[in-house]
C-alpha cells in the first residue's frame, strides 16, 4: 500500500465513513522466531508503548514462539503491514541505532525525496519475524486527533495501522471480496493492490485489510494456524446477521445464545459460493459491544466514532 501520510501537510480529517465499512481491525496474529525481537523493534524502534501483547495504535499484535532463527529468512506473515507514526526521523534513528545491539538489519530501505537526511518513508524488516513494515510519518495533529477520540492518554509514537496486506494464492484475491461481501455486508474494493475490505470509524480511524494474489515470484510463503486476524463489525445488527450467515453455511458451529454472550465468534476458512475452501486463516468476528473493544459503548464520543 503506497504511503498515504506526509511530513509536511496538516491533519484535516476523513471525512464521512464509507457505508459498508466495518469498524477496525481488533488484532493481528502470526508466528515470530524472535518475540524478543520483535518487541525491541517495536518498543524502541518504532516507540510502542510496553504492553502484550504489543498495539499498534489500537490494534494489538499478538505472537506466537516458533522454532527457528533470526537468521530464517522466510517471514511469518505472507505480505507486509503499513503503519504511520508520529514522528519519522526519530524511528529511523532509533531503528539505525538497534540494528547495532540486535546485529541484525533493520532499516531495509529509506525513501528519501527531498534531503537525504530526512527520510519521506521507511521499509523495516522485523528480526523476529522477518516480516516487512512500511511506514510512514501521520499528517500533523492526527495522532493527538486519534488519543483524544479514543480516549487514548499515552504518548506512542506507532500511531495506528494503516493496512495490512496478506497474499493469497493466485486467482482468490476476488473470490475473498465476494466472501467478505456475501458474509459480513462488507465494503470491498479493487485496487492496485488486489482487493481492499474497508474500516473505519467517525473522522479519525481508517483501516484496511488488503488481499492480493501471490505473483509468479512468490515463494515458500509461511502459512499455518498461527495466523488470524480480528475484525469488529460496526453494529450489533451486522454482528447478529453475520453470525446468522455463517452458522447457516456450516462455518460457525456455536449457538447464537453464546456467541451473543461472548460478543465473538470465529471461523478458520473462508469458502466461495458453492462452499468451497478457498482460503485457511482464522477469523475472530467482534460485535462491537465487545469488552475488548477500543471504541466503547459508553463513551461520549461514540456515536461521532462509530459513524453516526
Amino acid at each position: 500500500m503506497p504511503a498515504e501520510g506526509s511530513c509536511t501537510r496538516d491533519w484535516e480529517g476523513f471525512g464521512e465513513v464509507e457505508a459498508g465499512s466495518l469498524l477496525m481491525i481488533g488484532h493481528v496474529k502470526m508466528a515470530a522466531f524472535s518475540i524478543e525481537a520483535t518487541r525491541e523493534l517495536f518498543l524502541k524502534g518504532l516507540g510502542s508503548a510496553d504492553r502484550d501483547p504489543l498495539e499498534i495504535g489500537r490494534t494489538q499484535l499478538r505472537l506466537e514462539k516458533v522454532a527457528g532463527s533470526l537468521d530464517a529468512d522466510t517471514s511469518t506473515w505472507p505480505g507486509q503491514m503499513y503503519v504511520w507514526v508520529e514522528n519519522l526521523q526519530s524511528t529511523w534513528q532509533n531503528c539505525r541505532t538497534l540494528e547495532t545491539s540486535l546485529g541484525s538489519e533493520v532499516v531495509e530501505s529509506a525513501v528519501c525525496c527531498h534531503d537525504e537526511r530526512a527520510a519521506d518513508a521507511l521499509v523495516l524488516r522485523d528480526p523476529g519475524t522477518v516480516n516487512a513494515l512500511v511506514v510512514n510519518q501521520a499528517p500533523k495533529g492526527y495522532a493527538d486527533a486519534l488519543r483524544k477520540a479514543m480516549g487514548k492518554s499515552d504518548k506512542s509514537n506507532l500511531v495506528c495501522l494503516m493496512d495490512l496486506l496478506f497474499l493469497v494464492p493466485k486467482g482468490v484475491s476476488a473470490q475473498l471480496g465476494s466472501f467478505y461481501q456475501r458474509f459480513l455486508s462488507a465494503l470491498v474494493t479493487k485496487s492496485n493492490d488486489g482487493y481492499r475490505l474497508h474500516f473505519g470509524a467517525g473522522d479519525f480511524l481508517r483501516q484496511s485489510f488488503t488481499f492480493q494474489d501471490e505473483s509468479d515470484e512468490s515463494q515458500d510463503l509461511w502459512r499455518d494456524s498461527s495466523q488470524e486476524v480480528c475484525f469488529y463489525v460496526d453494529s450489533e445488527a451486522k454482528f447478529r446477521i453475520a453470525f446468522s450467515k455463517f452458522s447457516k453455511a456450516g462455518l460457525v458451529a456455536a449457538d447464537w445464545k453464546a456467541v451473543e454472550s461472548a460478543g465473538e465468534f470465529s471461523f478458520d476458512k473462508c469458502v466461495d459460493a458453492n462452499g468451497s475452501t478457498i482460503l485457511e486463516l482464522k477469523h475472530v468476528i467482534r460485535s462491537p459491544t465487545h469488552p475488548e473493544c477500543p471504541i466503547q459503548s459508553e463513551s461520549p464520543l461514540d456515536s461521532t466514532l462509530m459513524g453516526a
